[in-house]
């Protein structure tokens, strides 16, 4: 039953740290564009 666990558990934890990554990854993005635009000089 244990590899029947890991086989079950490990599609779950792959999920989780794919959404956990995308989701720095989207704020690192909004974090970025956002200083981009305030380093900018204001017309």
């Amino acid at each position: 039953m244990v590899g029947w666990n890991l086989v079950y558990n490990l599609p779950k934890s792959l999920f989780g740290y794919d959404f956990i990554y995308l989701s720095y990854g989207a704020a690192t993005l909004e974090i970025n564009h956002s200083f981009d635009r305030f380093s900018e000089p204001v017309e």
